[in-house]
Order: structure tokens, then sequence, then C-alpha cells
């Protein structure tokens, strides 16, 4: 993955116009929004947060420290790809594909067309994702880290709250109560039934 990344970067920083990169998000993901994002679209945040400069590269470092791939981690923090560039010689044609996409499709959104395609043709790219969604207090605290304005943060505790439980939860819960009352209706029906077949006799 650190090649990928590498090969990404020099792509992207070689842009006639590097500033034609921004992110569909409003912020920057903060730590548990990190979690959540498979690999392709990992790879392409760092991306675009190495060309932006970005302040917050410090929580992409932690994260690819989680998911073991310390290589990344460790190029992130000293900019150094030549190395990794040097010493790797393998045939990716997804990647050159991506590559080839950064360089002639000048739109904000190529970074997060690119993501996808990486991650159609990895199996592997969700292995180190968090699938439950954020909870209330987990979107608060991302925003916090990346530096919202305090008015944003403000408005989205008022609408949303701070509970620490995923709306995930909730869900399971609900289709565990839905499957539940399924079962009670097919045993009440079934009850009726012999019911039913033992009066007629």
């Amino acid at each position: 993955m650190a090649y990928r990344l590498a090969r990404l970067t020099k792509a992207a920083q070689a842009r006639p116009r590097p500033h034609r990169h921004r992110s569909s998000l409003p912020f920057p993901p903060g730590p548990a929004t990190l979690k959540r994002l498979t690999a392709g679209m990992l790879i392409m945040e760092t991306v675009r947060q190495i060309v932006d400069k970005s302040a917050h590269r410090d929580f992409l470092v932690a994260e690819f420290a989680r998911r073991g791939l310390h290589e990344c981690a460790t190029m992130i923090q000293t900019a150094e790809m030549n190395e990794i560039l040097s010493s790797a010689d393998m045939f990716d044609p997804v990647l050159d594909q991506a590559i080839y996409r950064i360089e002639v499709v000048d739109t904000d959104a190529i970074f997060d067309r690119v993501a996808v395609m990486m991650d159609e043709t990895d199996p592997e790219s969700d292995r180190h994702v968090q699938k439950t969604m954020l909870s209330p207090a987990e979107q608060a605290e991302d925003l916090i880290a990346v530096d919202a304005p305090p008015e944003t943060i403000q408005a989205f505790i008022e609408a949303q709250g701070v509970s620490t439980i995923s709306p995930s939860e909730f869900m399971a819960a609900e289709l565990s109560q839905d499957t539940a009352l399924g079962q009670d209706s097919e045993l009440l029906a079934t009850h009726e039934q012999s019911q039913d077949t033992g009066l007629s006799l």
C-alpha cells in the first residue's frame, strides 16, 4: 500500500492545477471517521491532505499505524517517498489507470472516483474498517479535533446531542425486535391453526 500511496501522491503533486482536489466533506475527517474509511478512501484522503499540506495529518499517521501499515505512517511523517518508489518494482495496472485519471481528469471528484476504483479491485479494502455508523459523540469529537468553527460544533450538538450510542446499535435492536415479533406472530398463527384443526375434527 505504501507504494500506491507514494505514486499517487507524486502524481497529484505534479498536477498543473494542484488546488483542485477538494473533498466532498465540509471538514477533514477526524480520527473516528478515518476508522470507517476503506483502503482506497484512506489512501486518497491521505494524498489530498499531503498535497493540501493539511495540519491534521497526524490523524492519518495514527490510523495507518492502527491498521499495521507502518510504512505508510512513516512516509506521511517524513514525506520521504523516493526510497519506497525505488525499492518497489511491481506490475499494478489498477494503479497505472488511477494515476492516468489523476493526470488527465481535472475535476474535484477525481480523488473519490479513484478511491472507488481501487476498492472495487481490492477484496480486502474493508478489512480494517470499523463498520458501525458514527455516534453523535464521535462526530462532535471529530469536529473538535479538526478545528471546526465553534458555532458549527455547537449547532451540531444542539441538533444531534452527544450520545455515545451508534445509530447502528439502534438499527440492530429494531431488527432484532422485528424478527422476534415476526417469530411470535408465526407461532401464534401456527397455534391458532392447530386449534382450528382440532375443532374441525
